[in-house]
């Protein structure tokens, strides 16, 4: 087996999709094994047969079937000659690497720059390649873009090439590669983390022919789940293209009107002589954090973290807009980092430091923040805003400098005297502001409260180490639950309401485990479950031995008797009963034999146990609905979160009739879970795929953002606390367990 490494220095990572998701939001995890076999046989009989249109005559490799290793032999025409030690097609085996490294090298480097003016000279200029080109520079365009408004960027990374196999082929000018990628992330990231992301198992089968100047590539197939649609020989169908450069369009629209900071934020000193400077920093900024870019089309926002007679701590944020020659589109790229501006002896700016990118980024990000504010999250949100405003209103100064010059004009008022207060004796939970809640570094998919003990909550957690962690003290402390629970995936999580030591867990890779005494031990609930990965749980109110799974293309299935045997329930689910992906399920509570469930074409409805559904999509029609809850006082308005569209939908007659319901969250916002409030349901909580967690207090006609003290973007999970509805708990992405407590 070949490995190729390569590790980068001086660039930035961009955004991995934090899941498998549509572009902007994570699907459930699919087993891999059987999601490779499908793709694989689908890929290979599509590239091999129908993109490389090689003649019938040639012989072909043979199409595997039932393993992603892609195993392989040379074709049978070869010239019949005495076995040697040394294949007669190394050396283009060695020049196919080389290839391949460089056109890694360059799909990672446009994370750095944002330019996505080409491939480099590794991909065929051919007719034949020419669908492949043209769509994975659209799609690297759309992942540059969502990682932008992620505030994220490659910082360092490390990636591997794991070759199981090379094949050349037809005398030598075809060519098909198999290898894994993977690789290891340090982004540059709008908050005070260290956020590494490491991804392996990327399967790829690379088409490549010989060209009179050496080896090109035609074609890549991969797994990925984001791109599924892209599955196809070239060319590649125009809907595709079109679908593509419209998310680009999306992305590109602006976004209007200043946003001033919240009480009590502070920008910049307020200080006449330091406003006056403001276009002194913004071009130091600038070239400092966009420096391939001319100064003229670069804007600069920043808010102000600490300062002295010398320099100025800030958290800073650039911004250009680029067309690239290829898509033809507008996007984008941005930078967003701590950097401190030193000052000389006039007050000037003598030089801006941010963090060296490369192995050293994280050792250079510590040392820019100060330590008096470590804890605190930058407006990011509201610089990129008024970055927007700015690009059609070049007159406008920064926000910093908006909310200096009001400061500045504002009338002065006697400040009060001290008072002298027990501040050491107030809680160390500040209202109102999230606070890390304990398995930091973890993705959470799933949360369950206890709802006759509140204080014991259970997470379904994602990757090595993995499983169910319990917690008896609301969170302070967790410890592994995971006897017996032979998955390292959980991503839906349910508990008994009249016995809540009974705990159900659905995973990503091994069906259904059940546990009777509060999570000390798990057995295996899978008979008559015909899908591995179960996204959704959800259980009976009245007649907790009565549970439905929602699974990731098996449809639902019930159970009447605590999980012992499970039936499919798929009636009328979708048009395409052999393939029902089901994210969300939620049941009426004070009418359980009503169920909703959130599907790939929207909301399905049966009122009758599951025995037969029905499609009930008006305004909701082929949305991708991920999250559902329902109203405990008033059954029939139930809120739907998008995956794939703005944002959170409403019904107020029992799914009949649906509408948008987003004023004021961010347009491209996927939502992944929605929690109401038990005892005043107008109040809902909103976990987002890109912006944290917004709350609405009235119903959903309007959103706030409930960020302060969030330091994770990725909110997959929320419960409320049921004796104490002012406590919140957040599952996120890689920054483990968040709670906050809320004053209404």
């Amino acid at each position: 087996m070949n490995i190729t490494r390569k590790t980068i220095i001086s660039l930035f990572l961009v955004a991995v999709l934090l899941t498998g998701c549509n572009r902007f939001t994570p699907l459930p995890a699919l087993d891999p094994t059987s999601a490779m076999e499908t793709f694989v046989s689908f890929a290979m009989t599509s590239v091999v047969g129908t993109q490389l249109a090689i003649p019938t005559a040639t012989p072909m490799p043979p199409v595997p079937t039932s393993t992603p290793t892609f195993s392989a032999t040379e074709p049978t025409a070869l010239p019949s000659t005495p076995p040697t030690p040394v294949s007669p097609y190394e050396a283009d085996h060695e020049e196919i690497r080389k290839v391949i490294d460089a056109y890694f090298d360059t799909v990672y480097s446009m994370r750095n720059s944002f330019q996505v003016d080409g491939l480099g000279d590794s991909i065929s200029t051919s007719q034949e390649a020419n669908g492949f080109l043209r769509t994975e520079l659209r799609k690297r365009a759309v992942d540059i873009v969502w990682a932008r408004q992620n505030y994220l960027r490659y910082a360092s990374y490390e990636y591997t090439l794991d070759y199981s196999e090379i094949v050349v082929f037809d005398a030598g000018q075809r060519a098909r590669a198999n290898f894994t990628e993977g690789n290891s992330i340090v982004y540059e990231s709008s908050i005070p983390s260290g956020l590494v992301s490491r991804m392996s198992g990327k399967k790829h089968i690379m088409n490549l022919k010989k060209e009179q100047d050496g080896w090109k590539i035609i074609y890549d197939v991969y797994d990925d789940q984001s791109h599924r649609s892209l599955y196809a020989p070239t060319p590649f169908p125009n809907d595709v293209l079109k679908g593509l450069d419209q998310q680009l369009i999306r992305l590109n629209e602006g976004q209007g009107g200043p946003l001033l900071p919240g009480e009590g934020k502070s920008y910049i000193p307020s200080d006449p002589a330091q406003l006056e400077k403001w276009e002194e920093y913004e071009s130091a900024l600038a070239e400092k954090l966009l420096p391939q870019y001319p100064r003229d089309k670069v804007l600069c926002e920043w808010e102000l973290m600490e300062r002295s007679e010398q320099k100025i701590n800030v958290w800073a944020m650039c911004l250009t807009t680029i067309t690239s020659p290829e898509i033809g589109i507008y996007y984008f790229p941005a930078a967003s980092v701590p950097a401190v501006i030193h000052l000389d002896a006039e007050g000037g700016v003598k030089s801006v430091e941010i963090p060296e990118y490369g192995e050293n980024y994280i050792a250079g990000f510590w040392k820019l923040v100060p330590n008096t504010v470590w804890n605190q999250s930058p407006n990011v949100s509201a610089m990129e805003k008024h970055l927007h405003w700015r690009r059609t209103h070049p007159a406008e100064p920064p926000l910093v400098v908006l909310n200096a010059a009001a400061i500045l004009l504002a009338t002065p008022t006697a400040t009060p005297a001290p008072t002298a207060t027990a501040m050491q004796a107030t809680p160390i939970i500040e209202s109102n502001v999230w606070i890390s809640h304990g398995l930091e570094g973890e993705t959470i998919y799933a949360l369950a409260i206890d709802p006759l003990t509140p204080t014991t909550l259970y997470a379904g957690v994602y990757g090595d180490g993995g499983g169910v962690f319990k917690t008896t003290d609301g969170g302070w402390n967790w410890y592994a639950a995971n006897n017996g629970l032979t998955s390292v995936i959980v991503q839906s999580l349910v508990i008994d309401p009249k016995t809540p030591t009974t705990v159900y867990a659905g995973t990503g890779n091994n069906g259904i485990f059940k546990s009777t005494d509060g999570g000390g031990t798990w057995n295996k609930s899978n008979i008559g479950l015909k899908n591995s990965t179960v996204a959704a749980l959800a259980i009976d109110p009245t007649t907790p031995t009565t549970l439905y799974a929602g699974t990731s293309g098996g449809g639902v299935f019930k159970s009447t008797n605590g999980g012992a045997n499970w039936s499919v329930i798929n009636t009328g689910l979708t048009a395409d009963s052999s393939y029902v992906f089901v994210s969300a399920l939620a049941i009426d509570p004070t009418t359980p034999t009503t169920i909703y469930a959130g599907t790939l074409d929207g909301v399905f409805k049966s009122v009758d146990g599951g025995a037969n559904w029905s499609a009930f999509n008006t305004g909701l029609a082929d949305i991708h609905v991920i999250a559902l809850v329902i109203d405990p006082t008033m059954p029939t308005t139930i809120y739907a979160g998008a995956n794939d569209s703005c944002c959170v939908f409403k019904s107020t007659d029992g799914g009949a009739n649906w509408n948008a319901s987003y004023t004021d969250m961010e347009w491209n916002t996927g939502i992944l879970a929605l929690a109401i409030d038990p005892t005043m349901p107008t109040t809902i909580y909103a976990g987002t795929f890109n912006l944290g967690v917004f709350k609405s207090t009235n119903g959903g006609k309007s959103w706030s953002l409930l960020r302060k003290g969030m330091l994770a973007n990725v909110v997959n999970a929320l419960v409320i606390d049921p004796k104490t509805p002012t406590t919140l708990y957040a599952g996120t992405w890689d920054h483990g367990a968040f709670v906050i407590h809320l004053v209404k």
